[in-house]
């Protein structure tokens, strides 16, 4: 596992000392969702974020991203004896995400271009029951739209490996933004 953090990282840090072909500014929605159980309760996430890209060559580029992310929820926490009626709690938490994706492109010539990537991601608990902070490998991808030639319409998602110690750090995420290269 140490081994592949050296190879991601070294990889990473490496291609933008590589010669520079375009740079690109991605601000998105980080994973907005809502989802609701009779067991559970309701609960919504929802954040933003900014991503800077470097593309090495055509097809191989890193990126580095920076979410906020909010969670919102109301839970059923008991039901007091003698009443029907339970007991609501209600949390919230705010997290912040921070990515560093080494990617390659499939198509980057083509009106849609896939990618697909591999990282470390690191997340930090604001606030919010079980604080804390993890370092996590991901893989990612996704696909950008082009609309014009510098603007891009794109959509990404990202797979955490192993278990999540952190309650508010999802193993999967989705986010969708505009992005702009130069």
């Amino acid at each position: 596992m140490k081994r592949l953090l050296v190879v991601v990282v070294t990889f990473s840090l490496a291609a933008p000392l590589a010669a520079q072909t375009k740079n690109e500014v991605f601000a998105f929605f980080d994973d907005p969702s809502a989802a609701s159980t009779e067991t559970q309760g309701t609960k919504f996430t929802t954040g933003y974020g900014l991503a800077l890209r470097h593309f090495s060559s055509p097809r191989v580029s890193t990126e580095f991203s920076i979410a906020r992310h909010y969670q919102y929820g109301v839970y059923f926490a008991s039901i007091a004896p003698g009443s029907s009626e339970p007991t609501l709690g209600q949390f919230r938490a705010r997290v912040v995400p921070v990515d560093l994706i080494s990617s390659y492109h499939f198509a980057p010539d083509s009106f849609v271009q896939p990618y697909l990537g591999a990282g470390v991601h690191h997340v930090f608990t604001l606030d919010g029951p079980g604080l804390g902070t993890q370092t996590r490998f991901e893989l990612a991808g996704g696909v950008a739209f082009r609309v014009t030639d510098h603007f891009f319409i794109r959509a990404d998602g990202k797979r955490l490996l192993g278990g999540s110690a952190l309650t508010y750090d999802p193993s999967s995420r989705g986010a969708l933004g505009f992005s702009w290269r130069f």
